[in-house]
């Protein structure tokens, strides 16, 4: 199910492996905020097609550190929380590189990002490394 309201887009819990091409057609131009949370994203092609996004939530999907990040100038919000990131320096490579305006980035529950619960070879120590 589509649900397009006030600039948002939210296409989420579709299981799809790639976003549908249709999305970017019908709503490229007017969207600022994009949601594909819950499906099995495993690129982001055609998410370059969204020129006006500002914030882009890709939660519990299945990227890795293959993804291409497409540039997005205006993106100041990039969530990836539960996502296949191991290689946090190979991601902010690409980050620094293709979406020059983010403030936020968070990537809860990734390997890429420690944490003492889901890990106990991890410790505060390693978890606040990557909070700063």
């Amino acid at each position: 199910m589509v649900i397009f309201y006030l600039f948002q887009l939210s296409y989420v819990g579709q299981d799809c492996q790639c976003m549908p091409p249709a999305l970017a057609q019908l709503y490229g131009s007017r969207v600022h905020c994009l949601d594909l949370s819950f499906n099995c994203l495993t690129s982001l092609d055609g998410v370059g097609k969204f020129f006006n996004l500002e914030e882009l939530v890709l939660d519990n999907n299945n990227l890795g550190d293959n993804i291409v990040i497409p540039s997005l100038p205006r993106l100041h919000t990039l969530s990836l929380n539960k996502n296949n990131i191991c290689n946090l320096e190979l991601l902010l490579t690409k980050v620094l590189s293709y979406l020059p305006s983010l403030t936020y980035l968070s990537l809860l529950g990734n390997t890429a990002c420690p944490n003492q619960l889901s890990d106990a070879e991890k410790d505060e120590e390693d978890y606040q490394r990557y909070r700063y």
